[in-house]
């Protein structure tokens, strides 16, 4: 199983700024780890209204501070400490492991090359 600490959120990380609580919740993560995004805004609250769940979407992560996700303009990847996002999120280890979790994001890469 990845050392992805459980329930490792960015807003359980107290008296930290945004950035430090991000990274924090980065440390320990593994490519193709899943991230979940909370705290909807804007549209996005409609998500959560209708789904019932906390989170309105989910990542993958590539590493680094970089996600991968899917959009309305298609598969891109960001980073997820851009200040201008204000992102909260928790990163949950890769079903399988962080071998399977590799694995997927490899696929993923060449699948879009």
């Amino acid at each position: 199983m990845s050392a992805t600490p459980a329930c490792i959120e960015t807003n359980t990380v107290f008296k930290m700024n945004h950035s430090r609580a991000r990274q924090h919740a980065l440390d320990g993560a593994s490519p193709g780890d899943i991230v979940l995004f909370h705290h909807a805004r804007g549209m996005n609250r409609i998500i959560t209204m209708v789904s019932g769940s906390r989170y309105y979407h989910v990542g993958i992560y590539a590493g680094g501070t970089q996600v991968i996700e899917s959009r309305i303009s298609g598969v891109s990847k960001r980073s997820l400490m851009d200040a201008k996002f204000q992102l909260r999120f928790r990163v949950i280890p890769a079903p399988g492991g962080p071998e399977v979790g590799r694995a997927a994001l490899l696929l993923k890469r060449l699948h879009h090359r």
